[in-house]
Parts: structure tokens; sequence; C-alpha cells
């Protein structure tokens, strides 16, 4: 493959030898790549701050060896690096990222999970840590790659009916979404309660991320929310493997903000 030019954002960094950087970068138009950035540790002036994170960068990446290409060039689109001044933000941003980094799939191009990502942190840069924002961020993640829970009717048998998903209703991520009372008794591990308000969040949060424009969301909180932000923990879990180091940093911050 000849050298590609694109959007980018990086997913993560870790250092390599004396002077390099090995980046972890969603790039809209060959997805999720790992790349080597000679010399990027020795001068700043190569590639300035265009390898932050939180940054969107026009990038140039030529094929190396195996699966690592080698960044040519990166020069700065659009930084939101000022989230690191407002602790939920910071700890919003970070969870998104690590969460695309964790479930995209290597060099598949996804320039919707690209754009996502970017309107998460402008919304974030914009109105600050939601956590409604952070409801419609995961389920249309997990939706674009196909995850998506079904919380409109029962996701065992398909009942849907008036009052199916109410009273002794489960969530049970392994078998993709909400479960009726009837279906419930052969769930086993991973699940939780799921009540009718939890759901109604998850199902208002499902449907504004069909338009795919976070700063515009609003979704009633309340205890229902808190609910939901759990069942959503559980959802990310089982589609993830492991606890998300992010979560560590979401969790010592106030409930209302996670």
């Amino acid at each position: 493959m000849e050298q590609a030019r694109s959007q980018a954002v990086v997913l993560r960094k870790v250092t390599y030898g004396e002077a390099d950087l090995i980046l972890t970068l969603l790039t809209r138009d060959l997805g999720k790549v790992s790349a080597l950035a000679r010399g990027a540790r020795r001068s700043h002036r190569r590639f300035g701050a265009s390898l932050e994170l939180f940054t969107v960068s026009t990038v140039e990446l030529r094929p190396h060896r195996g699966e690592l290409w080698t960044l040519g060039s990166a020069e700065t689109t659009t930084s939101f690096t000022l989230l690191a001044r407002d602790m939920a933000a910071l700890a919003h941003a970070s969870y998104g990222t690590e969460l695309v980094r964790e479930l995209g799939a290597p060099e598949q191009p996804d320039p919707d999970t690209f754009d996502l990502l970017v309107d998460l942190y402008r919304a974030l840069a914009a109105r600050g840590a939601r956590p409604d924002v952070l409801r419609v961020f995961e389920l249309a993640l997990l939706g674009g790659l196909g995850l998506a829970p079904t919380l409109d009717a029962c996701a065992a048998c398909g009942r849907n009916g008036p009052g199916a998903l109410d009273r002794g209703a489960l969530l049970d991520p392994a078998r993709g979404g909400a479960i009726c009372a009837l279906c419930a008794p052969a769930s086993r591990g991973g699940v939780r309660p799921l009540s009718s308000g939890a759901r109604s969040v998850l199902q208002a949060a499902q449907r504004a991320g069909l338009a795919r424009d976070l700063s515009l969301v609003t979704i009633e909180q309340g205890e229902d929310a808190v609910e939901a932000r759990d069942a959503m923990l559980s959802l990310i879990h089982h589609h993830v493997g492991r606890p998300l180091r992010t979560l560590e940093f979401l969790g010592k911050l106030s409930r209302p903000v996670s």
C-alpha cells in the first residue's frame, strides 16, 4: 500500500527506545492503526502538539512492517486539549477514547466512529461532562459496531406487549439486552435488574444516538439515570471483557457526572 493521508486522533502513546513513540491512532479512512513516530520524543518541533490526546490531526502514514505503520507527518486540525482543565470532562473524554480503542477493530475503516469520538470531545468542550451525553455516546458506539442492545422487546423471546419488560425484567448482556420475567430464569451471570424507568432512559439515549449530534442531547436525569449508567457499564464490561482503566477515574468523581 502506498502512503496514506487521513484525519486521526491518538488513542494511546507508548514510548519506544530513546526517542520514538508507538501510537495507536484512530484514523477516519483506515480505522484503528498502530504507527511508529520516529524522533517524536526527541524533537517537539517535528510533530508539535499534533500527537497529544484529544487532538484531531491530519497525518501521513506509510507501511513499515507487519501491522506497524510509520508516521511521516502530523498537523493539528482541531485541539480539545483544554478539556484537561476540567476533571469531569477529562474523565469522560478519556473513557470515550479508551472505549473506542478497546472495541474498534484494527484497520477497518469506520468514519462514523471517528466522527462520534470527535463529537464527544466537541460536546464536552461546549457543555462539560454530562451523563446523558455519555449514555448516548456509548449506545451510538455500540450500535455503529453492530453491538446495540435490544431494549424495546425481550432479547430472548421477542415479547414487546404492554408490561412485557416491566416487573421482573433483567438486563442480560450475554443475551443481547433486556430480558422479560418469563425468560429471566434462564439468564446466568452478569445480569442485573432493569426497571422500566432505567430502560426508558436507555431507550431515549439510543434514539438520540441516531441523530449523532451530541451537542443537542438532553435527557432527564434522576435515580433512573444512575441505574441506567450501571446497566451500561455491565454491557460495556461484557463486550470489552475486562474493566476499563478509565472507569476508576470516573469512579472518583461524584456520581451525577458519571
